[in-house]
């Protein structure tokens, strides 16, 4: 009896790993038209691929040895019925692409 009830409460933890793995991941590339953004890119590259984000936010400022590095939050609307993407750029670059809400 003891066997059965310990695979259930593998199941439960499993699901919810398999469950957060479907999630598009953190840095994942992103198409705009026929251009792809990927993390490391430019602010510049992602304007001359995807154009005018729809919002641009400074969330913060990370103090580090050798300067202050801003943190850039921008969003994308892809359209009706398609997640808003959020690239967030840390120095500059493109560190992380997520999904928002969807549109």
């Amino acid at each position: 009896m003891s066997a059965p009830r310990k695979v259930w409460r593998l199941a439960i933890p499993l699901a919810a790993v398999a469950a957060l793995g479907a999630a598009t991941p953190a840095g994942a590339d992103l198409r705009c038209g026929t251009e792809l953004v990927s993390p490391g890119d430019s602010k510049v590259e992602v304007i001359k691929k995807c154009g005018e984000p729809l919002l641009r936010e400074t969330v913060a400022v990370k103090k580090t040895p050798r300067a202050d590095e801003i943190v850039d939050r921008w969003t994308y609307d892809q359209g009706p019925g398609r997640f808003l993407k959020i690239l967030t750029f840390e120095a500059g670059e493109l560190v992380t692409i997520e999904d928002g809400d969807r549109q």
